[in-house]
């Protein structure tokens, strides 16, 4: 079946450590929709809260249930957040074989896209120019219409940037025309955007309801 492998290097809202093991458990909401999906994340974030006050374990950014019959399991949060989030040292719950993952499916590439990446996660940018330095013909494209300067082992000649949005990016790797209507809505887009970073009390004005009197 076609479509993306969406692999999550640093977790999400959805995934939880489980004991000692390191296994990963997913939720599974009663709907596969957004609103199945909130419910779901709504209701295992109020068993960090709704724990009884006689209880006898206490914990921190953990989840606590009971399985009928079992001892109680916790679940760790996976979401990971500075640029020594999956320092082993560090006691995170980083997912490892996720990383081993990336590196797996990278080697199988000659070229790489970037959309969004800022690198600065030291552990993903040593993958990336391992792979670099793997091979004269792999290519790095980084695609940031603000892009800043990038560290050293990426300023080089199997890099290339470009300074577009990423919906202009792909509309070039796939030799997607678009209309004069889309093109009009993403000036509109991207003036809007331009004015929130720019003068973002002028754009509230902008669309502050008029009092009539």
């Amino acid at each position: 079946m076609a479509g993306i492998n969406l692999v999550k290097l640093h977790g999400s809202l959805d995934a939880f450590r489980l004991g000692d093991e390191h296994h990963l458990a997913r939720l599974d909401p009663e709907q596969e929709t957004i609103e199945g999906w909130l419910a779901a994340l709504e209701g295992i974030n109020l068993r960090v809260f709704n724990r009884p006050p006689f209880d006898r374990i206490h914990t921190t950014n953990e989840i606590v249930f009971s399985p009928e019959g079992q001892e109680e399991q916790f679940l760790r949060r996976s979401v990971l957040g500075g640029k020594d989030k999956v320092k082993p040292d560090w006691g995170t719950n980083a997912v490892p074989e996720l990383l081993e993952l990336f590196v797996s499916r990278l080697s199988s590439v000659e070229r790489l896209i970037s959309i969004g990446y800022s690198f600065r996660d030291q552990h993903i940018n040593e993958v990336l120019a391992n792979w670099l330095n793997r091979n004269a013909a792999h290519r790095l494209t980084v695609v940031d219409p603000f892009a800043p300067a990038r560290p050293p082992p990426f300023a080089n000649e199997q890099t290339t940037e470009l300074k577009v949005s990423a919906t202009e990016a792909l509309d070039l790797e796939g030799s997607v025309a678009r209309g004069p209507v889309d093109l009009a809505l993403k000036e509109i887009l991207t003036t809007l955007e331009r004015l929130a970073r720019e003068n973002p009390a002028g754009l509230q004005a902008l669309f502050a309801p008029v009092s009539s009197t």
